[in-house]
């Protein structure tokens, strides 16, 4: 129906399209039974499909409208009505007609909005994701393009199109759907969801306001997958420091890997955005250390070559199937420890270090400990600096500062452990205790192989005769290098 002007859907007048995408049209629309404005959505597929698919399309359509219909809350869109054109056969959803901007076109410019604005509006979204978890329902598609800023400044959570609802079953199994840069890690990985999944995309959104950058940007969806499983974004503050660092401590909790440390209803999400407006400091909450998820960057891996040489009609169904297939046949054992964090934990835990002087590389690998006379200062008081270092290079070189002096050097190289899929995976391992001064050092660390460099810093206070851990990583995907104090 896309080339063909209507006038009348249902009983409702059009005035003038509003947008269109693959899936459908949106019109402004009229109501003359009650004299009012909607916006009426319709399916409309701009590609050609089966029947069978089609079918899906439209039962997914239906229920979003059904959906929808149960919510009654100012922070979500109204529903009016969803039926079915009897002339033209086209399905339609009345919706609330809502005169603002979308949070993607606010934001499109990279621009952040003042922090305490993008709070104001997280504090608002998260008590409509609350209305609508305390109702079973899931969004799964919390992203900037679906929230509206009205005049008033007030946010709306609008297209229900891909929630889950208890007795609805909306997707079909294999099936992958969502917008991979505002996924949570579970999502991403095709496990169950509860509502603590919007939490986490509403989080994603809430770092895109504070910073006008996304939180988990890549060159390809492959790497977006990778980074939303693995990898943490630079804390807010750091971007933009207009942000305090408070806010951090509230983008981690959202933004942690396992729904266990992230906040668990929006209700207790929109507390603490209101007491950081308010200067309140934040609640102590446990976090429990996440270590780097190999399987995760196996699959993108795994998926990367399959899809490489896969006919071009394949869309996100085999992703998911080779994700959940990933997930099946490997196994991976994580041992956490619970920790307590506080604001004045996190600052303490993340200086602002002074610029760390790099010694000149040696002519052959320096000794793994630093000799007495390059350090004399570690013969007394000396507290332990133990490296734990799992990689999968097949060769390289790691490099270990301390307060700017060389302390470890050394060569890298791992072995084919096991075979996932037809893929190897390698192993090495790098596990050294080097003696340190006691008191407040900063740690530089350096990994190179094949033409990657990596460098980041960190600082420590180290105790007499007391040991601390620092876990190094290396992503498989995207090559990051990550620091962690255990």
């Amino acid at each position: 129906m896309s080339g063909t002007s209507l006038s009348r859907i249902g009983r409702y007048e059009i005035r003038r399209e509003l947008g269109r995408g693959t899936m459908g049209i949106v019109y402004l629309a009229e109501d003359p039974a009650l004299e009012r404005s909607i916006a009426l959505k319709t399916i409309d597929l701009a590609f050609a499909v089966p029947a069978p698919e089609r079918k899906g399309f439209e039962q997914r359509f239906l229920a979003e409208g059904r959906v929808a219909g149960r919510l009654s809350h100012p922070g979500i869109v109204v529903v009016h009505d969803v039926g079915r054109d009897e002339d033209t056969g086209i399905l339609y959803i009345a919706l609330e007609y809502l005169q603002g901007r979308t949070l993607a076109e606010v934001t499109e410019n990279g621009e952040p909005l003042p922090w305490r604005e993008a709070l104001r509006v997280a504090a608002g979204l998260a008590r409509a994701l609350h209305h609508a978890h305390r109702h079973g329902i899931v969004h799964r598609d919390i992203k900037p393009a679906n929230v509206m800023l009205l005049a008033s400044g007030e946010p709306k959570v609008m297209d229900f199109g891909i929630a889950k609802a208890p007795h609805i079953e909306l997707t079909s199994a294999g099936q992958l759907f969502g917008t991979p840069l505002y996924m949570s890690p579970e999502q991403a990985l095709g496990q169950s969801l509860d509502g603590r999944s919007d939490l986490f995309s509403l989080g994603s959104i809430t770092y895109t306001m504070l910073t006008g950058k996304q939180a988990f940007r890549a060159d390809n969806v492959f790497q977006v997958l990778a980074r939303v499983t693995q990898e943490h974004p630079d804390p807010p503050s750091a971007v933009n420091p207009d942000v305090p660092p408070d806010v951090d401590l509230f983008l981690k909790r959202a933004l942690a890997k396992s729904p266990a440390d992230r906040y668990q209803d929006g209700e207790a999400m929109a507390r603490d955005a209101e007491d950081l407006l308010e200067g309140r400091p934040l609640a102590t909450w446990s976090l429990r250390p996440e270590a780097e998820h190999p399987l995760a960057e196996l699959v993108v891996d795994t998926v990367k070559t399959t899809l490489a040489s896969a006919p071009r009609r394949w869309r996100w169904e085999p992703l998911a199937a080779l994700l959940a297939f990933a997930v099946g046949v490997a196994a991976v054992v994580v041992a956490v420890r619970e920790e307590s964090v506080t604001p004045a934990d996190e600052a303490a835990a993340h200086p602002q270090p002074p610029a760390v002087r790099e010694s000149a590389a040696p002519a052959r690998p320096a000794p793994r400990s630093p000799a007495p006379a390059a350090a004399p200062a570690f013969a007394t008081s000396a507290g332990r600096l133990a490296i734990d270092f799992e990689h999968h290079l097949k060769s390289g070189r790691l490099r270990v500062w301390v307060d700017g002096d060389l302390v470890l050097e050394e060569e890298l190289d791992s072995r084919v452990t096991k075979k996932i899929l037809s893929f190897g995976v390698r192993k090495g391992a790098v596990e050294e205790t080097l003696e340190v001064p006691a008191g407040r050092r900063q740690v530089k660390v350096q990994v190179r192989w094949n033409d990657n460099i990596k460098t980041e810093t960190t600082a420590a206070t180290f105790k007499a005769n007391a040991t601390r851990r620092l876990e190094i990583r290396v992503s498989r995907v995207l090559g990051g290098l990550s620091l962690r104090w255990k």
